[in-house]
């Protein structure tokens, strides 16, 4: 967002103080023995920008290569969205992923359904700040996403991709690895979490702000 205003206006530039939003950390808890180490998941609105579509098609692929694996898809669609929601059952069922994919609607526990979860996707096209990924992060999930603009400030460049094709290898990448090295790269994430979203330290951010306009 900095990025952008200052492309419109540079001569405003050092005014600018980029403070991220935080999450409350202590809500959400790392919980191996509940994993499977097969469930798949991602949680948003259901729309075309969240490009769930697409995500669909990617995982068939790769229920094809990795047998086993589910796909959990959490989110409400509003009724502009109607139709797409629609296409994604008929995708569902054409592609013959009902025993493979579950949709839950609205979810209103995420730190529940985030204890199910090995690995969150986040697959849009673009975001302002999306709130699922920075949980699922503080969840101990593994983490990957589509190469969304600004995505880079929250995961390392290698749990981004571009295409279908990276987003599988990625994700195989991190289902053979042995489960002890699964359960490091868990606690990475939420340690990534804790250095960077964590609400108190937003707080202190905009405290320290406050008191140097003050003086």
């Amino acid at each position: 967002m900095q990025k952008r205003f200052v492309a419109q206006f540079p001569e405003h530039q050092h005014k600018t103080v980029v403070i991220p939003v935080g999450i409350s950390i202590n809500q959400f808890q790392s919980n191996h023995s509940e994993r499977s180490g097969r469930n798949i998941g991602t949680l948003c609105y259901i729309s075309p920008r969240k490009r769930v579509y697409e995500l669909i098609l990617a995982f068939y692929e790769l229920s094809q290569k990795k047998p086993g694996l589910h796909l959990h898809i959490g989110g409400s669609t509003e009724p502009i969205y109607a139709d797409y929601s629609d296409a994604l059952q008929r995708l569902v069922q054409e592609l013959h992923l009902q025993d493979k994919l579950t949709f839950y609607g609205e979810v209103t526990k995420s730190a529940e359904w985030f204890r199910q979860i090995d690995v969150f996707v986040s697959n849009s096209y673009s975001e302002g700040l999306q709130v699922a990924l920075m949980e699922a992060m503080a969840s101990g999930c593994y983490c990957v996403s589509h190469h969304w603009d600004g995505v880079e400030e929250l995961l390392p460049n290698e749990h981004l991709f571009y295409t279908n094709s990276e987003f599988q290898e990625k994700i195989l990448r991190y289902l053979e690895l042995p489960p002890a090295i699964q359960v490091q790269h868990q606690e990475k994430m939420r340690q990534i979490a804790c250095e960077k979203i964590d609400y108190r330290l937003t707080q202190n951010q905009i405290r320290r702000v406050m008191e140097e306009l003050v003086k």
